[in-house]
């Protein structure tokens, strides 16, 4: 991992916390398909964990520093106070980061929700989304900006405006 600018190897054992009385991780994980699966997800987080003095350090972290340390790369975050002063500004600087290929996450921070509750549309607070891809569409001549996210835990869909069973796609 890169830090602080030097990269830096990071030593593992290979113990994974498990479940009490089972063999399943307690942690990330990748989705196993047939039982089988893969283990670098736990591995990463298990070197973030350690880089971070444990793993209760690390829960709801800031997706930007782990990105910093994990690519080296800097890490621009376009906070919710910006995006509300300048739409426009922000929305070029969100489709200039895709059509370059950066990585990209989304979230919604909110204190007062507490972590990962459901906000009534499926999407959670202080969790972090991944960015798929950034859309412009053209609906009855009105431009509509859609940005397609992922739930990296694999569950509970966004249910709101533009979701795929959503009637905006049906004109």
């Amino acid at each position: 991992m890169c830090v602080n600018g030097t990269w830096s190897d990071i030593i593992l054992d290979d113990y994974l916390p498990v479940r009490p009385g089972t063999k399943s991780l307690i942690y990330g994980h990748a989705k196993s398909i047939n039982g089988v699966g893969v283990l670098w997800v736990s591995l990463l987080e298990k070197a973030w964990a350690k880089l971070c003095g444990n793993y209760d350090r690390i829960i709801n972290g800031a997706a930007d520093i782990g990105f910093m340390h994990l690519t080296g790369v800097p890490a621009l975050k376009l906070k919710n106070i910006e995006y509300r002063a300048n739409k426009e500004a922000a929305w070029d600087r969100i489709e200039l980061a895709a059509q370059m290929h950066h990585l990209m996450l989304a979230g919604i921070s909110d204190e007062s929700a507490g972590i990962e509750k459901d906000m009534g549309n499926g999407l959670l607070s202080n969790h972090c989304y991944s960015i798929l891809s950034v859309n412009k569409i053209k609906i009855n001549n009105q431009q509509v900006r859609l940005l397609k996210i992922r739930n990296p835990l694999g569950r509970q869909a966004y249910r709101g405006a533009w979701s795929p069973t959503s009637q905006e796609w049906t004109p």
